[in-house]
């Protein structure tokens, strides 16, 4: 299967490619929306005339490669559109990561992400399919920023503020952190070494989406060759 990964910056993009190259042998397209993360956050806020012009231009150019699906491999860029709409006009399958969330059954759930945008959608995602849930949210650019900067896991760690992030959680007494931004499985082995509360990576999800759909194109060509 040939994927389209959509990510908001070229890293976190070929972090998609590499995931779903590496896990499931797929072949990638690398369409990455912007060239920083400061600029992938301002695009986010941006009209929504402008979102969905440019994220339009980049499925059909996807489509028109060749891609038999789009991954949006980020968080935040998947809460600043309907994606359902666009899968629709551009007659492709779009998987986001925010699925994942929606099958969460916990009380209380802690999420690390970017920015703002990432945690808003991830908590609407949350609390429509879970309204009995509290979410708390603690989020940092910089993190994406030394992910980027290829900082060690260790040095993001210790150096800007993300341990004090396992802090918050532990005292608020949350149940699970979800990784609420496609960065920060670069520092997650190190990150859940410093806590027994269970991080959830949504890759999980998208994998286990992606090898579904697979499937299911496998199915369907042999019955036509029949």
């Amino acid at each position: 299967m040939k994927l389209a990964i959509l990510g908001g910056t070229k890293i976190d993009t070929m972090m998609g490619c590499h995931l779903f190259e590496t896990q499931l042998s797929c072949q990638t397209s690398a369409f990455p929306v912007s060239h920083s993360p400061q600029e992938q956050t301002r695009f986010q806020t941006s009209s929504l005339e402008v979102k969905q012009n440019t994220i339009l231009n980049l499925l059909f150019q996807a489509k028109e490669e060749g891609c038999q699906a789009v991954v949006v491999y980020c968080n935040s860029l998947s809460a600043s559109l309907s994606f359902a709409r666009l899968e629709k006009e551009v007659q492709l399958p779009i998987i986001t990561p925010f699925a994942a969330y929606q099958k969460l059954k916990n009380r209380k759930i802690g999420i690390l992400a970017a920015n703002a945008q990432g945690a808003a959608g991830i908590e609407k995602e949350i609390i429509q399919h879970n309204p009995n849930a509290t979410v708390y949210s603690m989020t940092n650019l910089d993190w994406v920023e030394a992910v980027e900067a290829k900082k060690s896991p260790e040095w993001i760690l210790h150096y800007t503020g993300l341990l004090a992030s396992i802090d918050f959680f532990e005292q608020v007494d949350v149940e699970c952190i979800l990784i609420g931004c496609t960065h920060f499985p670069y520092f997650l082995s190190v990150y859940q070494a410093n806590t027994t509360l269970l991080c959830i990576n949504p890759d999980d999800y998208l994998l286990e989406k992606i090898r579904t759909l697979s499937f299911k194109g496998e199915k369907g060509e042999k019955g036509e060759r029949r």
